[in-house]
C-alpha cells in the first residue's frame, strides 16, 4: 500500500525501486525475490483477481449459460472489490491515469480471457462456433467489469462497486 501511496502523490514513473524498498524497510535484492519489476508490484493483484474468478467458475451450476456465470462470478469479485474499496479505487486510478500501466492492464485481462475460456469449456462439449461464441461472451464480460470499475473508481462519490458491475452486466445484455 506504501508504494500505490508513493506512486499516485509522486507518479509511477517518478518512484525508484530503491525508494520503495526504502520505505517498507527492504533491501532492492529483497523487492526482487518477491517481484520481478516495478510493474509486478502493482499487477501482483491482478493474477489473484484472475485465479479467484477462475475458482468461482469452477463451482457455478453446469446448467447455467456462460454469461449468466461470468456475471455472478464478476459481481463476487465486486464484492470483493468492496471490502478492500480504498486499495482498489487507489490501484485502479493508477493504472488508468500512467499510460505504461494501461497495457500491461490490457494483457494481464488477455490472460483472463484464456483462463476464463478454458474454465467454461471443461463445463461443456462445444464446436468450434460455440468456442467462437464463448470467447466473445468471455470478452464482453471482461470488457464490461473493466468498464465498471473504471467509472466506480473514477466516481467521487464512492459508493459499493457491485451496482457498477451489475449495471455494466444489464446494458450488455441489453444488446442482445
Amino acid at each position: 500500500m506504501k508504494a500505490l501511496q508513493l506512486f499516485r502523490t509522486r507518479g509511477y514513473d517518478a518512484v525508484t525501486v530503491a525508494e520503495i524498498a526504502a520505505g517498507v524497510g527492504v533491501s532492492r535484492r529483497s523487492f526482487f525475490r518477491y517481484f520481478p519489476t516495478k510493474e509486478d508490484l502493482v499487477f501482483d493483484w491482478l493474477t489473484e483477481q484472475g485465479e479467484f474468478v477462475v475458482r468461482i467458475l469452477r463451482e457455478r451450476p453446469s446448467t447455467e449459460t456462460a454469461w449468466k456465470a461470468m456475471s455472478a462470478t464478476f459481481l463476487q469479485l465486486a464484492s470483493y472489490h468492496d471490502a478492500n474499496a480504498a486499495l482498489t479505487r487507489l490501484r485502479t486510478r493508477l493504472i488508468f491515469d500512467t499510460p505504461s500501466l494501461s497495457a500491461r492492464y490490457h494483457q494481464e485481462h488477455a490472460r483472463w480471457e484464456e483462463a476464463f475460456v478454458s474454465t467454461l469449456l471443461l463445463r461443456r462439449q462445444a464446436s468450434a462456433r460455440e468456442v467462437f461464441e464463448l470467447r466473445v461472451q468471455v470478452a464482453s464480460a471482461i470488457t464490461a467489469f473493466v468498464a465498471a470499475i473504471r467509472g466506480w473508481a473514477a466516481a467521487a462519490a464512492g459508493g459499493s462497486l457491485r451496482p457498477w458491475v451489475a449495471a455494466a452486466f444489464t446494458a450488455v445484455s441489453r444488446t442482445r
